[in-house]
């Protein structure tokens, strides 16, 4: 079975019927078809809420994917950093290579963000309080872990509208770096039917 990972843009897309928002309900129809199987990185729970604040229980994750349909979709843990991941959802770090896979990512996808956070806040003069993750860092981080939670899955397409996975420069970097497929959410309905075939 095809599977894919939806990142945190295709799930605000859901949420607030932004344009594109059809081809991820198209999204989900293949995945209840039994064409595709929706995955969505644990790590979204971690992101800045439309309203922005963040959530404190990973349950109100839990709920808003069952409020978009997603409840059945497997959830991908990420490496579990402190402030950033939710307890019981992440892999405990300290293995090189998956913080070798996440730093080339990182390198790819936001080269002119610092990795770490002690070095970003340096840079930057923000006092570093893992209590109040300064937002660029923590998307940056998030946008990475996303990819990370993919391809150390070994799932096959990558889905977001966010232009930043789709750049040019970007993407052959990241197809050898295990991503397989990244896709809008347009082309990914049209990467599961050309393999699966329709609803």
């Amino acid at each position: 079975m095809i599977t894919l990972t939806l990142d945190t843009n295709c799930l605000i897309s859901l949420d607030e019927g932004r344009p594109g928002a059809e081809h991820v309900a198209g999204l989900l129809e293949l995945h209840r078809s039994g064409k595709a199987q929706i995955g969505v990185p644990a790590v979204a729970a971690s992101e800045r809420q439309q309203n922005g604040s963040h959530l404190e229980h990973f349950d109100a994750f839990r709920e808003r994917l069952a409020r978009l349909g997603l409840a059945d979709a497997q959830l991908l843990p990420a490496i579990g950093y402190y402030g950033i991941g939710f307890f019981g959802v992440g892999y405990y770090g300290g293995d090189d290579s998956m913080v070798s896979l996440e730093r080339e990512i990182h390198s790819v996808l936001h080269p002119g963000i610092e990795f770490g956070l002690g070095d970003f806040c340096g840079r930057t003069n923000i006092a570093m309080d893992t209590e109040r993750l300064p937002h660029k860092w923590l998307n940056a981080k998030c946008d990475v872990q996303a990819l990370w939670s993919h391809i150390w899955q070994k799932r096959h397409c990558f889905v977001s509208s966010d232009r930043n996975y789709h750049k040019a420069s970007k993407i052959p970097r990241l197809l050898d770096l295990g991503a397989r497929a990244i896709c809008t959410p347009s082309s990914a309905v049209e990467y599961v039917v050309a393999r699966a075939g329709p609803v």
